[in-house]
C-alpha cells in the first residue's frame, strides 16, 4: 500500500483531498502531477469518487452500528437483539378505572328467563368515558363480573311495571377499542406470518382462539400465551409473541414439540383491546354506558325513577395505570438485565426486573434484603 493513501478518512471533504494528494504525488506515474484539479471535468470525477467512498464509509459503519444492542438505533434492529435473549418489549398498558354498577332487569311475565341472583356483565359491554377535550373513550369490563341482586320486584316506571335491582362495586373498566382479526393458517406456506394490525395493542388483553378444521365448527379452544418453556409439551394450547416489524406485533404457535402444532386451514381467532396508553390517565367524568350493544338481558338506565338515589355509574377514582410502549433507550437498559435475571426471583437485581414488569409505571425502584 503506497504510504501517501490515507485509508481512515470519512469525510467528503478529506477523503477528496487525498484522493488529489495521491494523483499529485503518485511516486511512478506522474501523469497527474502538474494537472489543475479544479477543472470542471477532472474535479467532476474526483467529486463522484469521493462521494463513492463516503457512502460506502457511512454504509459500512451504519451495518457495524446496527449489529450490537448497545450502538443499534433503528427499532427493528433493537427488537432483533431482544429476541436473542429472549426480551419481549412492553406494549401499550390500557388505563383502568373502578367503577360502582347498578343494573335494572325488567320483570316481564312472558320472559322465559327465570330469576336470578346473579346477573353478567360480560367483556363486550361498552362504556364511554369523556375525554378532557369532551371526546369519548370506549371502556371494556378487564374481565366478567357477576352483579348481585339488591332489590326485587321493585314497581316503578311505566304502567307499575316490575324490576329487579343488581349492584356490582369496584369493578375495573380497561380504555380500548375491542379489535378482532382473524387467520387460517396454511402449513405449505412456510413463511407464513400472523400480524396484528394495530401499534397500540396492550399485549395483556391478546386473547387467541383456534377453531381445528378436523373436528366439528363448533369446537373452540383458547390458547394463552407461553410463560414458561419448562412446562411445555406437544399438547400444550399456548401462543407465543414478540414484536415485528413498524411497531406490530406477531403471533406465532407451537411446532408439535413446545405446544401443539396448528393444521391446514385451522381457524385463527384473535381478539385484543387497542388503546392509546397514558394519554387516557387522569379522567374521571361524564362516564355513560353505550345502549348500542346488543344484551337484551339486562340494561344500566336512570335509576331515580325506582326511587334509588344513586347514578347508574359510578367512578370511584380517576382512570390510572395507562402507559406507553418501550422506548429504544428503555428496551436498551431493560434488555440485558430482564435476560441476566432469568426469571428468578434470587438477587436484588432479580427483583426490580420482576417489580417493573408487574408494576410498569415505576418511576423510581430501590430494593434490599435482609442482609442490608
Amino acid at each position: 500500500m503506497e504510504k501517501n493513501i490515507k485509508v481512515a478518512e470519512l469525510d467528503f471533504k478529506e477523503i477528496k483531498s487525498s484522493i488529489i494528494n495521491y494523483m499529485k504525488n503518485h511516486p511512478t506515474n506522474k501523469t497527474f502531477n502538474s494537472y489543475d484539479f479544479e477543472g470542471s471535468g477532472l474535479n467532476s470525477l474526483i467529486d463522484i469518487l469521493a462521494y463513492n467512498t463516503h457512502h460506502h464509509a457511512y454504509y459500512l459503519n451504519m451495518i457495524a452500528s446496527e449489529m450490537f444492542l448497545d450502538t443499534a438505533q433503528i427499532r427493528e434492529n433493537v427488537i432483533s437483539k431482544c429476541k436473542l435473549l429472549g426480551y419481549i418489549p412492553k406494549s401499550n398498558t390500557c388505563a383502568k378505572v373502578s367503577v360502582n354498577l347498578i343494573a335494572i332487569v325488567e320483570i316481564r311475565s312472558d320472559s322465559e328467563t327465570l330469576p336470578t341472583r346473579f346477573l353478567p356483565i360480560t367483556r363486550s359491554a361498552k362504556f364511554k368515558l369523556n375525554r378532557k377535550d369532551g371526546v369519548p373513550w370506549s371502556f371494556y369490563p378487564e374481565k366478567e363480573g357477576y352483579a348481585v341482586r339488591t332489590h326485587s320486584n321493585i314497581i316503578g316506571g311505566v304502567e307499575g311495571r316490575k324490576y329487579d335491582v343488581f349492584r356490582l362495586d369496584d369493578f375495573i373498566l380497561l380504555q380500548g377499542n375491542i379489535i378482532e382479526e382473524y387467520f387460517y393458517y396454511d402449513e405449505s406456506d412456510l413463511n407464513q406470518k400472523f400480524m396484528l394490525t394495530n401499534s397500540g395493542i396492550d399485549t395483556d388483553t391478546i386473547r387467541v382462539f383456534v377453531t381445528y378444521s378436523d373436528m366439528e365448527s363448533d369446537n373452540i379452544s383458547e390458547y394463552y400465551l407461553e410463560r414458561d418453556n419448562m412446562k411445555l409439551d406437544k399438547d400444550s394450547l399456548v401462543f407465543f409473541l414478540q414484536e415485528s416489524i413498524n411497531e406490530q406485533y406477531e403471533i406465532y404457535f407451537g411446532d408439535g414439540v413446545f405446544g401443539r402444532k396448528l393444521s391446514s386451514n385451522d381457524l385463527i381467532k384473535v381478539e385484543y383491546l387497542d388503546c392509546v396508553g397514558s394519554a387516557a390517565n387522569g379522567v374521571g367524568q361524564g362516564i355513560i354506558f353505550d345502549n348500542d350493544i346488543d344484551s337484551p338481558l339486562y340494561n344500566i338506565v336512570d335509576t331515580s325513577f325506582l326511587g334509588i338515589d344513586e347514578p347508574s355509574i359510578l367512578i370511584n377514582s380517576k382512570t390510572f395505570g395507562g402507559g406507553d410502549r418501550e422506548t429504544v433507550e428503555q428496551i436498551r437498559h431493560a434488555a440485558p438485565r430482564a435476560f441476566s435475571s432469568q426469571k428468578r426471583a434470587v438477587t436484588l437485581e432479580d427483583y426490580k426486573i420482576i417489580i417493573k414488569e408487574v408494576y410498569p409505571l415505576v418511576e423510581s425502584l430501590n430494593v434490599w434484603g435482609g442482609e442490608d
